[in-house]
């Protein structure tokens, strides 16, 4: 087997640990502090890692402060409202709600950049929607009806908006410039950006239990960086298509490490919804794949 596949069951195990480590690590610490040790851990490794494969992080001035703009704004955005929403919803929802990522994207990269999809794309689009859905509403559709709803639906909705908007500013922006580059400067925007509530917020790391830094290292380390140069490495060997696949994963292993390790509830429901998930979005990969081809 391609070792890139093996890479990528791990990166996914990684980003759904960010779900577990934000749950764990939120119940002590504001989603501010979260953040900006995240940014701040990943930074680091980031500017390591650069050195060691000697990628110069040398651009033009104009191009720093876009891509820390635009950090601040997707970077700092989204995670504020991650770990916010975790505080009302359980991490099967809030992985399956991030699933929706390369739905919102193919749409809007439809609508913006002219990118094709296919009728049967925008099909499986629609599947794959549905059945986060009923991971949402729990297959009790009466919810949609009377408008019920938590807050933290709404927070990890948005927070996905962010993100797709922060992917769309990435390809517009930072074209020709290395991905670890303008990852290192778009999460040194969100930690200078965090830097003064933080300060202001006077929480101590000193005073942290090990559950906390566990969580934060973990997500630095692992689920940023780690799950990141996994991710553009498989990119690099087996394409875009075969590598965002794996991304489906997240939700699977997000809702049996909730089960091991948070307590949450086992609905054997959540497996056919799951199943929904991951058929809709096989299927549109492999149309975006056959587009490809034929468009040479």
């Amino acid at each position: 087997m391609n070792k890139s596949y093996l890479y990528m069951f791990f990166a996914a195990l990684c980003w759904s640990g960010a779900f577990i480590a934000g749950k764990i690590g939120g119940a002590e610490v504001s989603g501010l502090v979260m953040s900006f040790y995240r940014f701040l851990i990943a930074v680091i490794c980031l500017f390591i890692y650069g050195n060691v494969k000697k990628i110069s992080f040398r651009i033009a001035p104009k191009n720093v402060l876009i891509l820390m703009g635009i950090g601040i704004f997707g970077m700092a955005g989204y995670h504020i409202l991650f770990f916010e929403a975790l505080h009302t919803i359980d991490v099967l929802e809030a992985s399956a709600i991030n699933t929706l990522n390369p739905v919102l994207s193919a749409l809007l990269g439809f609508i913006i950049f002219r990118e094709p999809l296919s009728r049967k794309g925008l099909m499986y689009l629609i599947t794959a929607a549905f059945g986060v859905l009923t991971i949402v509403v729990k297959w009790n559709f009466s919810l949609l009806l009377s408008g019920t709803g938590t807050a933290g639906t709404v927070l990890m909705i948005s927070a996905m908006v962010i993100l797709v908007i922060y992917s769309l500013l990435i390809r517009k922006f930072a074209s020709g410039i290395k991905s670890v580059v303008s990852s290192f400067y778009t999460f040194m925007g969100a930690s200078l950006f965090l830097l003064p509530f933080i300060a202001a917020s006077g929480e101590s790391p000193i005073t942290w239990s090990g559950s906390v830094w566990g969580s934060i290292v973990f997500m630095g380390v692992f689920s940023t960086f780690l799950g990141y140069t996994l991710q553009q490495e498989s990119i690099s060997k087996i394409g875009v298509s075969r590598t965002n696949f794996f991304i489906n994963f997240v939700p699977v292993f997000s809702m049996f490490l909730g089960v091991l390790m948070l307590g949450d509830p086992f609905y054997p429901v959540n497996i056919l919804s799951l199943a929904i998930v991951i058929a809709g979005m096989i299927g549109y990969l492999g149309e975006k794949e056959k587009l490809a081809l034929r468009r040479g």
